[in-house]
């Protein structure tokens, strides 16, 4: 979902169990951990914060608006 709203980040980061995404343009990043199981053992998961919240609503209300 992270990818479908801001698109390619413009760098990443990965590490043993993490993943982090970084977006120059909105100055935010988004870290994924690995969260594994014995049907999908490459399955990654987005740490949720609050602080990303006004963010997100603003970046889809424009892609809503057709405005990206």
């Amino acid at each position: 979902m992270i990818y479908l709203i801001f698109g390619l980040p413009d760098e990443v980061s990965m590490n043993d169990g993490s993943e982090v995404w970084f977006y120059k343009s909105i100055r935010t990043s988004f870290t994924f951990v690995k969260s594994g199981s014995v049907y999908d053992p490459d399955n990654y998961v987005l740490i949720r914060d609050k602080r990303f919240m006004e963010t997100w609503f603003s970046k889809v209300d424009l892609l809503r608006k057709s405005r990206f």
